[in-house]
């Protein structure tokens, strides 16, 4: 039996303990995998060996990942609720620092149990508005299990584990539930690596996307989790972008990247291909060399109109898929740079190109417009009568791809990522004299106030060195007292960051 990293299990352990659900009466769920279980929960009086959650409860009772409310009752038919769920994520992500996240909930209280869970997992794309009101997420409502699959599945992508497999639904009797709906690309996830694998209830399979998660099934599929994504660790591998347009007779060059874990480092891109051949091809560019062993640039050639799939499969196992419409001529369209980076509460000038010289401009759009917005530039005009000038509006972390179309149907796309906010850090002066063996006391300042000094250094500590001061204290918790010394002749540059990622840096000049 594979073993966990006990710092893994330690962190499940406390995690799984929240577990809480609601069970089905007449539904026997098959989450459960064949687990090969060391240490008996024979004292739970409400876990029995008849019961299809027995062996998944030995399992992950046996590896220390969950626990019973006391040592005879395990309580498999509660309700886990979604604040519960978040909280298990997070602490399997190590309850990271989240000094730098603010809450976007309404009826989240940073102060409650959840509260450094949702600011996290909201941060980093995992969670997500609640229903129609994207300002609540129903911390304490129970969890149904298209949601709890949609979770994993943004945790698997934070983690850069397996998060793009999918298979079909249709052996499921309530497939059609699926078909369509925000959870679908989630389910075929889970369900393709055996995470989910649905109910029997009047001997049909259901994958029941609307029905509560009950502690069991929960404890099933987390463990499911931990054996095919913790413990296999596949990585990721991914194309430049999610799609592509080209014209028939025409190619275009683009990279496949393989991604690796702490566990499996250095996979490389083993095998690609399109779905079909007579609209267009794949392969390794005769020119472009990659510049990294985890990549590889191909040459896309487009033969002919129609729809087709790229996919790639990395040393490892790990798979992706990326879609290509090649059209007819219909003329180019593209932003200024294929990808853009800011913070949030910043803008971009951008500026979009029609060719040729008699297309124009037809529209453009963002995919996710929480993360940044874009619009027609409110001052600035457009420089050709093919082309315009948009603003680009930085809202909130994530990424969102924005799009845009000719009056001739070419489309194309560029990426926006927004990253938080770092604030500023700062010495008390941008630089400072003094002479050999001297030293010198210098205050740092990180903003905003929720921000915190996290580490200085020098460039040189041969010529000036910088350490915390032995006695000196400040009275604000956002900065913080450093003594510089003076070493031998010479000039220097002495660092700060701050706990959110500012850097700054001071110029010291020692004199003999």
């Amino acid at each position: 039996m594979i073993i966990i990293k006990k710092r893994k299990i330690f962190i499940i352990a406390i995690l799984l303990l929240l577990l809480v659900g609601f069970g089905e009466k007449g539904a026997i769920s098959t989450e459960v995998k064949k687990y090969s279980s060391q240490n008996s929960v024979d004292s739970f009086t409400d876990v029995s060996k008849k019961q299809w959650y027995y062996e998944a409860i030995s399992e992950a009772y046996s590896r220390g990942l969950i626990a019973g409310y006391n040592p005879t009752k395990f309580g498999p038919n509660d309700k886990i609720t979604r604040g519960q769920l978040v909280t298990i994520i997070y602490r399997m992500a190590g309850s990271p620092s989240t000094i730098a996240y603010s809450n976007k909930f309404s009826d989240v209280n940073d102060s409650q149990y959840y509260g450094n869970a949702v600011k996290w997992a909201t941060a980093k794309d995992i969670i997500h508005g609640y229903g129609t009101d994207k300002n609540k997420f129903g911390p304490n409502d129970p969890i149904v299990r298209q949601d709890f699959a949609i979770i994993l599945n943004n945790y698997a992508r934070y983690k850069n584990y397996n998060y793009s497999t999918s298979t079909s639904l249709t052996s499921f009797s309530d497939y059609k539930k699926v078909e369509g709906s925000y959870s679908e690309q989630a389910l075929k996830w889970a369900v393709s690596l055996g995470i989910m694998n649905g109910k029997n209830i009047n001997n049909k399979k259901y994958i029941e996307p609307g029905s509560n998660t009950t502690r069991a099934e929960a404890a099933a599929m987390m463990i499911n989790y931990v054996l095919v994504l913790e413990e296999t660790e596949i990585g990721t591998i991914h194309f430049d972008k999610d799609s592509y347009y080209c014209e028939a007779g025409k190619t275009f060059d683009t990279k496949i990247t393989a991604l690796g874990t702490e566990s499996t480092p250095g996979p490389t891109v083993k095998s690609f291909k399109t779905s079909d051949t007579s609209i267009a091809t794949i392969e390794t560019h005769p020119t472009i060399a990659a510049f990294c062993i985890n990549c590889k640039y191909v040459l896309v050639t487009c033969k002919k109109a129609g729809e087709v799939t790229l996919s790639a499969t990395s040393s490892i196992g790990a798979t992706t898929t990326s879609s290509l419409e090649v059209t007819e001529d219909i003329g180019s369209i593209s932003f200024d740079h294929n990808t853009y980076t800011c913070h949030e509460g910043e803008t971009i000038d951008a500026d979009i190109t029609a060719s040729p010289f008699t297309s124009r401009v037809n529209g453009y759009s963002s995919s996710n417009t929480s993360v940044a917005t874009i619009e027609k530039h409110p001052t600035k005009a457009a420089k050709c009568p093919n082309c315009n000038t948009v603003l680009i509006s930085c809202k909130s972390p994530g990424k969102s791809t924005l799009s845009t179309t000719s009056s001739t149907g070419a489309k194309n796309t560029a990426v926006v990522t927004v990253y938080k906010d770092p604030g500023t850090i700062s010495f008390s002066e941008p630089s400072y004299t003094c002479h050999v063996g001297e030293t010198i006391n210098a205050k740092i300042t990180a903003l905003p106030y929720t921000s915190r000094v996290d580490s200085f250094y020098s460039d040189d500590p041969s010529i000036a060195s910088i350490a915390t001061h032995p006695t000196l204290q400040v009275n604000c918790i956002n900065c913080r007292m450093s003594q510089i010394t003076c070493n031998a002749v010479g000039e220097t540059s002495v660092w700060a960051e701050s706990t959110t990622g500012a850097k700054s840096g001071s110029t010291i000049t020692v004199l003999a």
